[in-house]
């Protein structure tokens, strides 16, 4: 007789011993704490205990069975095909009960053999009791993978050649009634079988897909998939990817449900672990040997060599409308040999790789759910009724999961479990928890198991540059910094970051930026923190801050900052060298890493806090430039914090010039004066006379707005005194061009407008374009107040050109304002109307309150000039509140609009008959 045992691979008994011992792990660290279960574990990686123990458990198991055999051979046939055989408690009474009857002390000593590997191992303290339950443990978990070794065919066709018809038939009728019990699929050599019976088995159609589960939202994939592609002849293959937890399985098996009645031969499901925690991956031949026998349930003897069983597996499908889901495939090398040859057929492959090595396939990459979708999710699990009454926080869960399946569903079932808890109290732990992806999980079930078996498969640089990029505090990030970061040159990170998309542990946000889901990032951070490698840590973080400060320094050079050149310290504290080659690729690169700077000046706080003043300043032109106000006044406020704690008197006046430049953008005018004023005090002390004479401007500038005329004309002399003595024409220019807004402001227009026009010329000398935008401007809204409308109009579509090709914002959002105001003058409601609104839009996006007063009081002034009176009270109203707030004299003026509006709508007007 064949001894099944002697064909036992390794691989069966490596697997069979790697799910014992996380069984028996499991029920220790109930049982006896974490220190034994942790003894358990270890035993996984010990190479010498593994290679003792699987020979002596094979030459174990080989002596039982010949002792077996000489008991009673036919019986031990016979049970070599018997799944009830397989079980580790029967294979243990069977082995005692063999021993007891032969006597066998080879039996006896093979068993002991087996026993004390596992108690020599786990310790004393386990006993004979638990090691004898050990070993039935571990001979369950090779039963399993016994049972379907393609290496033991020959023992069924070998017994069943020398069996009788009767005994055979005998048999046939067993393993189908086991079939039917077990819903497991057993092979028995076809030559051994009647004609009917080949009938009948071939007349089953296979259907071993796993229940329909229902899938929200998705709908937009689901169609893609269902969707017949235009491409006869050829064989249609469907990938869906995507990082673990999205539901790739769950969408691949609801697809396969509605596509089932158009593939009447078959639908096959079969999982390849490629990402299964304790089981290795399938190979190729074992996934096709489990195929054929699906397909062919008396196909007899499966050929061993990889290129029969592919050629077999396709004759098989050859003639058949068959759809087959290979899901949780590993790479594309491993579903290739598994694919038919035919188009009649339909493939479905989940894998969280992108399989790019099967070329003719159709990819979808899986994202997460919208929040919608994410939300009812999460109701669907927890009920509708608790779910309604905070409905608020069921949104925050859904956030918190991150949008992702798998998390929902941890954290719908904890809630579902526990209806005492206030989903409230439970998104407070969730945002708490030092790791979310550890918090989400249920009994075996865990994310951040799932998120560990993918950076398992990584290689060592791999997993250092995922934990690398956990580090970087911004919601997309490009290949510089991620090269500053791991310190390497760009091809070489560029080759690893598309690993990791590849393996769906990273998103390509946009071309050449990539992002994390928030519960990847924080898996990454909490491996990282947890590798025993802080100095590395902070070296990249400080390698981040100066990659950032490197590129905001040398785009600053080329973006013109308008209220003030950008002051900042020394290039040679900065060991990154960036450039750009012109002002549109600065801007676009600012544009692209704005919020990345706002989250580094928050690292820099903690490693580096000088380096938080030398990004806002590097910043600072951008950010006012582009309108981004109130994140300027955040950032600078943070800087102003830093210097005043640690930095020296040049930074300390820096940092407060540039806090009181946002703050005067903002409207908050008082503010920005205390802040200029400890900025002069700090320039006079450093005997820094052009950057006093820049200060001076701007508090004259700031006298203007708040209405103290007088001061506002001492201050702007005195700057533009310094300024001529020390030749400088930029800042001459924007001393006269200050000065004209005072006249202005005074009603004195003749000589605003001689302040204007000389700025202007010295401006176009200079070649200052933001300067000449901003005081065409000025020159346009004088004409305006001159009732001069048409050289109004001139000029304030030439500022407004030049500020929409320069991009600057805030000039822009002036000019429509001014362009309103003319227009209400001119008569032409609709049109004043049209750029008041768009003058409110660009004043919200900006964050200046002060000319969104100015836009609302413009759109109040058209509705009156259109005679819609009702209309026009609204909007006026709410410019009077924000001119209070800011303290400038336009109140005066709504006011006095408001009052003339009361006093029309208390008088009694003509009465009207209604028509006979």
């Amino acid at each position: 007789m064949i001894d099944p045992f002697s064909l036992l691979p390794s691989y069966a008994l490596e697997r069979a011993l790697d799910s014992a011992l996380d069984s028996m792990a499991r029920l220790a660290e109930n049982l006896h704490g974490d220190k034994v279960a942790k003894g358990i574990r270890r035993l996984k990686s010990d190479g010498k205990f593994r290679a003792e123990f699987a020979g002596a458990v094979k030459a174990a198991l080989v002596k039982f069975h010949r002792a077996y055999r000489d008991v009673d051979q036919e019986v031990a046939e016979r049970l070599a095909l018997d799944r009830r055989f397989w079980t580790g408690q029967a294979l243990m009474t069977s082995m005692e009960a063999i021993i007891r009857q032969a006597g066998s002390t080879a039996a006896d000593d093979a068993r002991r053999t087996v026993e004390e590997h596992f108690r020599h191992h786990l310790g004393e303290e386990i006993g004979a009791e638990r090691a004898h339950n050990a070993l039935v443990c571990f001979l369950n978990c090779l039963a399993e993978e016994v049972w379907h070794l393609p290496e033991l065919h020959g023992i069924y066709s070998l017994y069943l050649q020398r069996a009788s018809a009767q005994a055979t038939a005998a048999i046939v009728d067993e393993l189908r009634e086991l079939r039917r019990d077990t819903g497991r699929i057993t092979q028995v050599p076809t030559q051994s079988i009647s004609a009917s019976e080949k009938a009948t088995a071939t007349a089953e159609s296979v259907n071993n897909l796993p229940r329909d589960v229902m899938v929200v939202g998705r709908k937009t994939e689901i169609q893609r998939i269902l969707r017949q592609p235009d491409r006869p002849g050829t064989l249609v293959i469907d990938t869906v990817n995507g990082m673990a937890g999205i539901g790739k399985t769950a969408l691949a098996v609801h697809v396969a449900h509605k596509m089932r009645d158009d593939y009447p031969d078959g639908c096959f499901f079969l999982d390849l672990h490629g990402y299964t925690a304790g089981q290795p991956p399938l190979q190729a031949g074992e996934a096709l040997g489990m195929l054929l026998r699906m397909a062919r349930p008396l196909i007899g003897q499966i050929p061993l060599d990889m290129d029969e069983r592919t050629a077999l597996w396709r004759s098989a499908m050859s003639s058949k409308r068959a759809l087959l889901v290979l899901d949780n495939a590993l790479d594309h090398e491993q579903v290739r040999p598994l694919l038919p040859g035919t188009a009649t057929c339909r493939v479905i492959i989940t894998s969280r790789r992108q399989l790019t090595g099967l070329g003719h396939a159709q990819p979808l990459s899986l994202r997460c759910l919208q929040l919608r979708d994410a939300v009812q999710l999460l109701t669907n699990i927890i009920g509708a009724e608790r779910a309604g009454r905070e409905p608020g926080q069921v949104r925050t869960v859904a956030e918190l999961c991150g949008r992702l399946p798998l998390a929902l569903q941890l954290a719908g079932n904890r809630l579902k479990y526990r209806p005492e808890w206030d989903i409230s109290s439970f998104a407070r732990r969730l945002r708490a928890a030092k790791s979310r992806s550890l918090m989400l999980r249920a009994e075996d079930m865990a994310l951040e198991a799932a998120f560990k078996l993918s950076y398992a498969g990584l290689e060592a640089r791999q997993q250092l540059m995922f934990r690398r990029l956990s580090l970087h505090e911004g919601a997309t990030i490009c290949v510089g910094a991620a090269a500053a970061l791991y310190d390497a040159d760009r091809e070489t990170v560029e080759d690893i970051i598309e690993t990791l998309v590849d393996h769906s542990l990273l998103e390509e946000a946009t071309a050449g930026r990539y992002q994390f889901h928030d519960l990847l990032k924080d898996f990454a951070r909490n491996m990282a923190t947890s590798s025993h490698e802080s100095a590395e840590l902070r070296s990249a973080t400080e390698r981040i801050i100066q990659f950032y400060l490197a590129g905001s320094r040398a785009a600053s050079v080329h973006i013109n900052t308008r209220l003030h050149p950008a002051v900042i310290v020394p290039d040679d504290t900065v060991s990154v060298r960036m450039c750009f080659a012109g002002r549109v690729e600065a801007l676009r690169w600012m544009e692209q890493e704005r919020l990345n700077l706002f989250g580094v000046a928050r690292q820099a706080q903690q490693v580096v806090p000088t380096a938080v003043c030398d990004l806002a300043a590097a910043a600072a032109g951008f950010l006012l430039l582009r309108g981004y106000i109130r994140e300027a006044v955040d950032l600078h406020s943070a800087a102003v914090g830093v210097a005043s704690q640690e930095g020296g008197a040049a930074m300390r006046a820096v940092s407060h010039e540039n806090c009181g430049t946002a703050k005067w953008e903002l409207g908050s005018f008082q503010e920005a004066l205390v802040c200029f004023n400890v900025a002069l005090g700090l320039y006079k002390d450093l005997a820094d006379v052009e950057s006093e004479a820049r200060v001076l401007d701007k508090i004259g500038f700031t006298y203007e707005r708040t209405g103290d005329y007088p001061d506002a004309l001492r201050v702007l002399q005195e700057s533009f005194d310094i300024r001529s003595r020390l030749g400088d024409l930029h800042g001459q220019a924007k001393t006269l061009n200050s000065l004209g807004a005072v006249h202005w402001r005074k009603g004195t227009y003749v000589e605003a407008l001689r302040c204007f026009v000389s700025a202007l010329g010295t401006r176009i000398d200079i070649s200052d374009l933001h300067g000449q935008a901003r005081t065409l401007n000025n020159i346009g809204f004088t004409f305006e107040r001159m009732n001069k409308f048409a050289e109004s109009k001139e000029y304030l579509l030439r500022a407004l050109d030049l500020a929409l090709r320069l991009g600057d914002r805030q000039i822009e959002n002036t000019v429509y304002n001014n362009l309103g105001y003319l227009h209400v003058k001119m008569g032409e409601c609709e049109l004043a109307q049209k750029y008041s609104l768009r003058g409110q839009v660009l004043a919200r996006q900006t964050g200046s309150v002060y000319e969104e007063a100015r836009a609302l009081d413009g759109l109040g002034r058209a509705r009156l000039c259109a005679g819609r009176r009702g209309e026009a009270r609204g909007p006026l109203g709410q410019a009077l509140i924000l001119f209070q707030g800011l303290g400038v004299p336009e109140a005066v003026d709504i006011r006095r609009i408001l009052a003339d509006m009361d006093a029309a709508d208390s008088r009694p007007g003509p009465t009207s008959e209604p028509d006979p």
